[in-house]
């Protein structure tokens, strides 16, 4: 578990072998309505609002060390964005632009680790929010969520 209303920047870790969960350094930035993926090994949490403001911030955890670190921001702001890891990359793409769900954030980065850069990429033709994303041989597949009427 990672931050959400109520519990902006807790972290929990669920160990299965063990049938319990911990309690993990907290997130330097509390957020909600954010995304998170795993990347060799460490996870990266990125954007969601702070209850006020929809954010572009980005922090990597790293399991071993049991510490967050901050990482370059996205260019834009966002919240229930899809994200996925391709080609050890991280595809972030669509979600809201702000907090009243009236904007939907067309564009579409991707995370060079290597570089600790994001850079724009190609949008989808269809831009949305609340959505899911799965890679599957270096492809990017969007299905559900909402887009602009």
């Amino acid at each position: 578990m990672i931050g959400g209303q109520g519990s902006w920047n807790d972290v929990k870790i669920y160990n299965p072998g063990l049938n319990e969960w911990k309690t993990a350094a907290s997130m330097g930035t509390g957020r909600a309505g954010h995304s998170a993926v795993v990347l060799q090994e460490h996870i990266y949490v990125m954007a969601g609002d702070d209850g006020n403001v929809c954010q572009n911030s980005v922090e990597c955890y790293n399991p071993l060390t049991d510490q967050w670190s901050r990482i370059l921001n996205l260019s834009k702001a966002r919240r229930y964005a899809a994200v996925a890891t391709v080609c050890e990359k991280i595809f972030t793409v669509g979600g809201f632009g702000d907090n009243d769900r009236d904007i939907i954030e067309p564009s579409c980065e991707i995370y060079h680790p290597n570089t600790n850069q994001w850079n724009l990429v190609s949008s989808p033709g269809i831009p949305r929010a609340a959505c899911s994303a799965v890679s599957l041989n270096g492809i990017v597949y969007l299905f559900g969520g909402e887009s602009e009427t």
